[in-house]
């Protein structure tokens, strides 16, 4: 007998190591056992290992594990046999609505499921989502949108490594295409530090654009406190932008948020490509976490502002910079 359980499971599962995995998943090897494991990410240590060097990884690999990951259109498998009799002892699924009358009816996935069984239909029991990988690297959002929706439309139903690789899935979308490694955003933020600062404003201004606002960049020496106004509905926005070479201090953060108290809008966004000063009896983040000002008060440093760029104009904007803001001037 085995005492020790962490010895015998190191026994009985794979073991994996991360250049042989990524092989795999890139089809250069084929898999070790039928119980590797493909469909996300089979250990803590290894995950960590993977997103840890995100940006490092080619584009094509990093494709071919989400296609993995988000599964591809299947038909009935023994899983689905299990949910089958789980439906002849139960019933179809209730409404996720709580408030909608209580009612029961089959899901999609269990009426393909059923007719699937009785040799009625030989559509695919499983719709796969690995379109969701024509939305990156341009729209990142939308592809999480994507997964989180079928998750939520599924989530009764799934396998525990099912659910599993759609949160891998979802992980390595966020770490890939928005947060991104350290030394892909310094090179994001190297980017912006070379722009024109009226260049800047304009970027900027189709960052929020994409957010889904109006926006407007105020004309030179006339801003008034702000360089770029931005409006939803009853929101309205001002927001500042500084590229200078050093970091702002809790002084400017001050002034404007008196501009933004005066003028009475919803919020100030102050962006500063350098950063924001940390010493001192008093800092801008402790300012903008006041009671007073703290829902009504934004600091982007660089690194949060390649994070909004890459979450809503996709990963590759800082290729086609110069293009967005031309194509901003021309519309403001």
């Amino acid at each position: 007998m085995i005492a020790d359980m962490s010895e015998y499971w190191e026994r009985v599962m794979p073991h994996y190591a991360l250049d042989e995995w990524r092989a795999v998943m890139r089809g250069e090897k084929p898999q070790p056992s039928d119980d590797y494991i493909v469909i996300a990410f089979p250990n803590d240590e290894l995950r960590t290992a993977y997103l840890s060097q995100v940006s490092s990884w080619p584009e094509m690999e990093v494709r071919a594990i989400l296609r993995q990951m988000l599964g591809g259109s299947s038909h009935l498998s023994i899983l689905d046999q299990i949910r089958l009799q789980v439906l002849k002892a139960e019933g179809p699924s209730r409404s996720l609505d709580p408030n909608a009358p209580d009612e029961r009816h089959f899901s999609e996935y269990e009426s393909r499921a059923i007719l699937a069984a009785a040799g009625k239909n030989s559509e695919p029991v499983w719709q796969g989502i690995s379109w969701v990988l024509d939305l990156l690297p341009d729209s990142p959002r939308d592809a999480l949108g994507a997964v989180s929706s079928y998750f939520m439309a599924h989530y009764k139903v799934l396998s525990d490594w099912r659910e599993f690789g759609l949160s891998d899935a979802m992980a390595l979308i966020r770490h890939r295409y928005i947060t991104q490694g350290r030394t892909e955003r310094e090179r994001k933020i190297a980017l912006l530090r070379s722009l024109d600062p009226r260049d800047l404003e304009f970027l900027i201004a189709d960052l929020y654009r994409a957010m889904g606002y109006e926006v407007c960049v105020t004309p030179r020496q006339k801003d008034g406190g702000k360089d770029v106004e931005a409006w939803r509905g009853n929101e309205r926005i001002y927001i500042e932008c500084k590229n200078w070479d050093q970091k702002v201090d809790v002084n400017t953060v001050r002034s404007f948020g008196f501009v933004v108290m005066d003028k009475n809008v919803t919020s100030g966004v102050l962006v500063s490509i350098s950063g924001f000063t940390e010493k001192g009896p008093e800092t801008a983040e402790k300012l903008v976490m006041e009671s007073s000002v703290r829902h009504r008060m934004v600091l982007l440093d660089g690194h949060r502002t390649v994070q909004k760029l890459n979450e809503y104009l996709g990963a590759g904007w800082h290729l086609r910079a110069d293009q967005v803001i031309a194509h901003q001037k021309r519309s403001s």
